[in-house]
Parts: C-alpha cells; structure tokens; sequence
C-alpha cells in the first residue's frame, strides 16, 4: 500500500502522510484466494481507538470496500510452490480497482488522540463468500455496535468474509 511512500508490515508513517486513501496492491500466492469471478472486501481498522489502554472506541473503522474485483495472478500452475518470482512480482504490480466495488464506508485518514501512543491501522482483504454488503448503517467505532472491542474478526464471521491479504502501519500523534 502507498500514500506516495510505502507502508509495509507496521513501519511507523506519519499522521499527515495517510490522510488521502493510499494505492494497494494485492498478491495472492495462493490459488484459491484469486479466482475467477471471486469479489472481495477491503476493511482499514484501528483497534487501539482511543488508545492501547482505553478500547472504549475499539475498533474504530476507518473503510469499508465491498464487491472488489481483482486480477488472480497468470501462473500456468495451480501449485503454489511453482510460482515463479515474475508471477509475484507482477502480482504486486496490479492495484485494487477501487472503481469495480461499492464503498460502505468512506475512507477516514487516522486521527490518533494526543498522547496515545503508537495505532496499529490494519488493512484487510477478504474474499466474499455472500453476495457483497450493499450498505453498513453503523457509525465507526466498535463498528457501529455497543460492544467495547467488537472488530473486524466478528463483523467478517457475520458476514462471511474470508481474510486472504493484510498490511499494517502505525502512526501516532505529534503531541506525545
């Protein structure tokens, strides 16, 4: 995922830099998690809202993206082991068409509060299993329930959504 520089399995960026949706790219190396006709859902979520010591807003959701279409990756194989590095390579190279899939939830750069500390912000891409959400009538935090901690795990059961991708950062508040 980029916001003009690259986030990659929790390097810190800076609160500034993430406040416009970023590129993402997927990569699938595995067969199943790509196929032909598949749709998929992307979610951003922060579950240290309003800090790691205070979940009262965990999880705060950030975006919600439903009925994506991805590219599967050309291999002439089915065997994950036999992907060559230019399969993976070109992989990274396809982003997430945000233009096939219906945003639920527009996207809401972090705001960590000041003096929290490091949030994780965690993007997670899910195969569909149901016919894609059409609409999400909840407010953000808890993922618009009133149960402290409800998250992405819960709401993805529910709705039968199968992780097959994620990518974390952190950013904090200048004010520590």
């Amino acid at each position: 995922m980029t916001f003009n520089l690259l986030a990659n399995l929790g390097n810190t960026l800076k609160v500034d830099e993430t406040q416009s949706r970023p590129e993402i790219h997927a990569s699938f190396t595995d067969p199943d998690a790509s196929t032909a006709g598949s749709t998929y859902t992307l979610i951003l979520t922060d579950p240290d809202a309003p800090s790691r010591t205070d979940k009262s807003y965990s999880e705060y959701l950030h975006h919600i993206v439903t009925g994506l279409k991805l590219k599967p990756i050309n291999s002439g194989s089915t065997d994950p082991d036999q992907f060559s590095a230019a399969d993976v390579a070109a992989s990274f190279a396809t982003p997430i068409d945000f233009s096939s899939g219906h945003e639920l939830v527009p996207y809401m750069g972090p705001g960590p509060p000041p003096k929290t500390g490091l949030h994780r912000y965690i993007y997670i891409l899910f195969k569909e299993t149901k016919p894609s959400l059409t609409k999400f009538d909840g407010d953000r935090p808890r993922f618009g329930t009133d149960k402290p901690g409800y998250g992405v795990r819960s709401f993805a059961a529910e709705h039968g959504l199968i992780p097959v991708a994620v990518n974390f950062y952190y950013a904090q508040n200048e004010q520590q």
